[in-house]
């Protein structure tokens, strides 16, 4: 299955709740592999993509942190201009809605590895079209590394 699985959690906007969130799944052992925080008046969503996303589960809800799990089309790019409008264009002409996007920390096999919420679309759906048009799209495993625990 070629999606990568995304945690969610829903945060105070206040100092501190970023720090409390990131240390609990430090301190399991669990490696963040990409962030993205988005901010406003309610509070603050924190999207993550982790190595062992069941762990980070299991510690979050310990801690009682807001967390839900939803799929992600992990699409390699090069490096360069245009390749981000090619990977928009392919999914537009079928329909499938880019809902916001982010990338990796690390490269994979030398690329970018862009991170896609879609709409419109199943996210597997939205990988077959990528990979239809030339676009390596990688799983959770190969995104993270051999000691992901999430769903192959």
């Amino acid at each position: 299955m070629t999606v990568v699985v995304q945690t969610q959690v829903l945060l105070p906007n206040q100092p501190g709740e970023l720090e409390k969130l990131s240390r609990a799944v430090a301190e399991a052992g669990v490696n963040i592999h990409a962030i993205m925080v988005r901010d406003d008046v309610a509070g603050s969503t924190v999207r993550l993509v982790l190595d062992k996303p069941r762990l980070a589960r299991e510690v979050l809800d310990q801690h009682r942190f807001a967390v839900t799990e939803s799929k992600l089309v992990a699409v390699l790019c090069s490096d360069q201009p245009g390749e981000f409008w090619k990977v928009s264009a392919a999914l537009a002409a079928r329909n499938a809605n880019i809902q916001y996007s982010y990338t990796a920390a690390k490269p994979v096999h030398g690329k970018v590895a862009v991170l896609i919420a879609i709409g419109g679309v199943p996210p597997e759906r939205a990988a077959e079209i990528l990979q239809k048009e030339g676009f390596e799209c990688v799983d959770h495993a190969t995104l993270v590394g051999a000691s992901s625990d999430s769903p192959s």
